[in-house]
């Protein structure tokens, strides 16, 4: 099984090497997909570049692998199409393995793709945090994890979170420009004039008797990058024992909102999912 692809005009005139460095996809595994002769555009196998015009059909036929550990409990499937998953994320499990935990969403994604009998990993291009709910987005196939951990590392996408924060916060709106590092001292972050450049964007959404709710677009994407901001502030996240005080609260973060440019159709995705403190 391969991953087939139609060239639309973005590819039209365009050379097969293009095609690769758009969806980012390393030199090693474009050199490996050439000389292992994975590569048939028209049916015909490529050895070297190649000039694609309008509605060539093109095959690349990456190594079948799949996840050695995998757990079948049900996912919660957003959006799915030929090469992205998009899974709501419940409070407690990790994205990644970590070794020591007896789950986590990747574990259960792949036990999803072996029901299909799906032959490639299918990988998470970005995480959330352990007691953060929420979107996270799982890439099908070797190029479209390239394209999408681009597109995170990069920043190239909108994301839109909703929390809710300890105390009234005065403005309707506002932005916290603050860098952030790791604490050297502390398994934490921290805000530091010498970290990395972080932008948080909110606005209120419901002022409560002693808490609000905020929907919240951050730029940068550092660790734990609401949770510090709104703590230096004085409004730690709900629920935050690590940033605020102790508490018997579950931690109120929601991932709900993700808005890319699609690898295959170059159209923008928009895929939201309901916070699970919010009772409408």
């Amino acid at each position: 099984m391969g991953i087939e692809w139609i060239i639309d005009q973005r590819f039209e005139n365009k050379t097969l090497r293009s095609f690769f460095a758009y969806h980012h996809l390393g030199k090693a595994l474009t050199h490996q997909l050439f000389q292992e002769r994975r590569i048939k555009v028209n049916d015909q196998i490529i050895l070297h570049d190649h000039l694609f015009h309008l509605n060539d059909h093109l095959i690349i036929e990456f190594s079948s692998e799949t996840e050695s550990l995998i757990d079948h409990e049900p996912i919660d499937i957003v959006y799915e199409d030929q090469d992205i998953l998009i899974v709501n994320k419940p409070q407690g499990i990790l994205v990644h393995d970590d070794g020591v935990s007896k789950t986590s969403l990747t574990r259960r994604v792949a036990g999803y793709a072996a029901t299909l009998h799906y032959p490639y990993r299918m990988l998470p291009a970005h995480r959330i945090d352990k007691e953060t709910t929420g979107l996270v987005l799982f890439a099908k196939h070797p190029l479209a994890l390239s394209y999408l951990s681009y597109l995170f590392e990069e920043q190239n996408l909108e994301k839109i979170y909703i929390c809710e924060v300890k105390g009234l916060i005065k403005d309707e709106e506002g932005t916290i420009d603050l860098p952030i590092a790791r604490d050297r001292h502390d398994n934490k972050m921290r805000v530091d004039r010498m970290g990395k450049p972080a932008k948080t964007y909110y606005q209120v959404m419901e002022k409560k008797k002693e808490t609000t709710l905020l929907k919240v677009k951050i730029f940068g994407g550092r660790t734990h990058q609401i949770r510090v901001h709104f703590s230096y502030k004085g409004y730690p996240v709900v629920g935050d024992d690590r940033y605020g005080r102790p508490s018997s609260d579950a931690l109120k973060l929601h991932f709900q909102t993700l808005k890319f440019i699609h690898p295959r159709t170059g159209e923008m995705v928009e895929v939201s999912t309901k916070p699970p403190f919010i009772h409408l």
